[in-house]
């Protein structure tokens, strides 16, 4: 199934005309679909195959909703040929914002708190996301009701193809690199403290505006990661950390940042009161208002 710009598609019993490709890859397409009853707007994936895994986080995630988790309406098999997922459509993606280098520093505390706050509903739903990085965090721009000058950035937590729902320890290599903990690389259980891991490094990058691991090629910094409890490893690290003035932060990065998992923090104690950087979820910072008139 390959839809053209201006078909109409029947998924879940919706109308959808498809509109524009959003994305595609290895994965399939994303094509950005607006619902002919309704005219809301929707972002469709279309792939060839979907693990059994995939069907039941999917399935999962499609029967409850949070604010700072991309919405999933639910899946479809076409045909015996390929998989539609539909689900609510995003503008953009932080990686996107830190490459643009628009990304405003007032407002690090309720973006780290947004992507903390999503997290934590996936693990009390059991679901270990394997993949936490700034390409997976979606924003969705939305207009002020009040006032349609200004907007009001959501940040969720997308792409859910590497997620597992386990409870158990799991052994395989997923995610990227930058963002993954030593324990993947090293092929070694793990569990959903691998998405701890990588929000210190989002943290880190956030507060820094450089990312935790630098390498010219992938070995370089799987080295780098892989080696991180080594001292020679470890004191760049710590010269690195060093520049974070705001004590807060940086000793709740160090905390993620564990490289043994039994010494790593989990996503209720990041909210605890030990750790003021992230305040409690329902104390969350109020979310950013910007007027279009301004650089967002």
């Amino acid at each position: 199934m390959m839809p053209q710009k201006d078909n109409v598609v029947t998924i879940l019993n919706r109308q959808l005309k498809i509109l524009s490709v959003l994305g595609q890859g290895n994965f399939g397409t994303v094509w950005k679909v607006e619902e002919e009853r309704t005219k809301e707007i929707f972002a469709l994936k279309i792939q060839n195959y979907l693990d059994p895994y995939e069907q039941e986080i999917l399935g999962n995630l499609s029967q409850f909703s949070h604010r700072n988790i991309v919405n999933v309406i639910g899946y479809e098999k076409i045909n015996d040929q390929c998989f539609c997922i539909l689900m609510e459509c995003c503008n953009e993606n932080l990686f996107e914002r830190i490459q643009q280098k628009v990304f405003d520093q007032k407002d690090l505390r309720y973006v780290l708190v947004s992507i903390a706050d999503g997290l934590k509903a996936l693990h009390n739903n059991t679901i270990t996301h394997r993949d936490l990085k700034p390409e997976n965090i979606m924003i969705k721009v939305i207009k002020d009701s009040k006032n349609p000058e200004y907007t009001q950035n959501i940040y969720k937590i997308g792409d859910f193809g590497l997620s597992s729902k386990k409870d158990i320890n799991q052994t395989s290599q997923v995610g990227t690199c930058y963002y993954m903990a030593p324990e993947v690389i090293k092929n070694q259980p793990y569990t959903n403290l691998v998405d701890i891991w990588s929000l210190g490094a989002i943290s880190y990058e956030l507060v820094t505006n450089r990312p935790l691991f630098e390498g010219y090629t992938q070995d370089q910094v799987l080295e780098q990661v892989a080696n991180f409890n080594k001292k020679e490893f470890y004191d760049v690290f710590l010269q690195k950390i060093s520049i974070i003035k705001e004590d807060e932060y940086q000793s709740l990065i160090k905390k993620m940042l564990q490289y043994n998992p039994e010494n790593r923090i989990n996503i209720d104690e990041v909210f605890s009161s030990k750790n003021s950087a992230f305040i409690l979820a329902e104390n969350r910072c109020s979310p950013q208002i910007i007027s279009n008139s301004q650089n967002i």
